[in-house]
């Protein structure tokens, strides 16, 4: 058996325990296969080599290894109420039997793409190497959970109100967005819209051009609401994202 493979059986079978859940844990298994199949993507376009390739869609595989633990010990996947799925996966592999399925020159990437590509910052600590499959892995996630709001995998973000002007400002200016900015429910959105500012590769942008997640998970919101500023904060954002996203495709 050859090594991705076996590792893809690994994941299989620890995920397996907690199938017992549901759409709940279904959900975060469908999603950790779209995301190592978005890393091969990624890292396909960026010439990385077979093995380097390899290892990028295990990484996409395990990024979320800690969320069915976390949905085991709490029934969320709220880090807020919680634990950081980040920290608790690395742990989860580090000290687990799963820790075996890695060679050794592969154990320190995953571990660090584990524990860090959930976090805001990356931190500089970390070797290059490793910040590279982390950013993938980063660009991927965000990919997948954007089509998945799409999709209508995850819940209406707006309540017809207008977005905070804190907020709003942000976006308009191409920065990424905090939980600490979030001042009310319609300004959930914002985080997600501001997933393009935290984008790293070509490639990402281009996957998000071409399935236009960013108009189209701003016509969703807008089909459900009746506040007019709020439908055009949302159509001047869409106009100013696109155009970053377009900017980012002739550049990167």
């Amino acid at each position: 058996m050859d090594h991705l493979k076996k590792t893809k059986k690994a994941f299989n079978e620890y995920v397996d325990q907690y199938r017992k859940y549901g759409d709940k844990i279904l959900l975060k298994i469908n999603h950790s296969v779209r995301v190592s199949e978005l890393c091969r993507d990624i890292s396909e376009d960026l010439g990385l080599s077979a093995d380097d390739i390899e290892l990028s869609v295990i990484c996409g595989l395990f990024h979320d290894i800690g969320r069915f633990e976390q949905w085991d010990l709490f029934w969320t996947y709220n880090d807020m109420r919680s634990v950081d799925h980040g920290d608790l996966g690395a742990e989860v592999i580090s000290k687990g039997c799963l820790f075996t399925v890695f060679s050794g020159k592969e154990r320190d990437t995953v571990v660090d793409v584990i524990r860090y590509y959930n976090k805001y910052l990356v931190p500089e600590m970390i070797s290059d190497r490793n910040r590279l499959y982390v950013n993938i892995t980063r660009d991927a996630d965000k990919i997948d959970i954007l089509s998945m709001y799409v999709e209508g995998k995850y819940n209406n973000l707006t309540e017809n109100n207008i977005l905070s002007e804190t907020v709003y400002q942000k976006l308009l200016a191409r920065k990424p967005v905090r939980k600490e900015d979030i001042s009310r429910k319609d300004d959930e959105i914002a985080i997600r819209l501001a997933f393009i500012f935290d984008l790293n590769f070509r490639r990402s942008f281009e996957i998000m051009k071409k399935n236009d997640y960013i108009g189209r998970m701003i016509d969703i919101q807008k089909e459900k609401i009746s506040n007019r500023v709020l439908i055009d904060q949302l159509e001047d954002l869409k106009k100013q994202l696109n155009k970053y996203i377009e900017e980012k495709t002739a550049i990167l």
